[in-house]
């Protein structure tokens, strides 16, 4: 009769197999993703129950956050497409810190997103947001 091997060892952090047991979807996506098995439907990291735990208790908790990102942070925004994401990033905490980037021309831009990208990209240059085109 052939025997079975024992599992391979499992290497996450004990703080992470115990976050995925209490339902924590990104850690159980990772916990069973590392043992080789169908890890099933991902959640953004900031979702995770220690995140949110930690960002409570972390210095300058109070500050004002947007997902990831607070305002002491200066951000690269890197293949946004029509800009959306950098311009809710320019509104909720100015854009004295951002720079968006983009492969693409501002005509390029224009004929794929149409007037609207227009119209975002002169909202976020408005805030302060230093807008790159033609970056790779």
């Amino acid at each position: 009769e052939p025997k079975t091997q024992p599992p391979p060892p499992l290497y996450v952090a004990r703080a992470m197999l115990k976050c995925a047991r209490l339902g924590c979807v990104p850690c159980r996506y990772v916990v069973l993703n590392a043992a080789g098995q169908p890890p099933g439907a991902n959640a953004r990291p900031e979702t995770c129950l220690r995140y949110a735990a930690n960002a409570a208790k972390a210095p300058g908790a109070d500050e004002k956050r947007l997902g990831l990102y607070s305002r002491t942070q200066r951000v690269l925004t890197v293949g946004d497409g029509d800009f959306s994401f950098s311009l809710a990033l320019a509104r909720a905490f100015g854009g004295e810190r951002i720079v968006a980037t983009s492969y693409e021309s501002r005509a390029s831009l224009e004929r794929i997103y149409g007037p609207s990208c227009m119209e975002t990209l002169r909202e976020l240059e408005a805030t302060g947001a230093r807008v790159a085109h033609g970056v790779d």
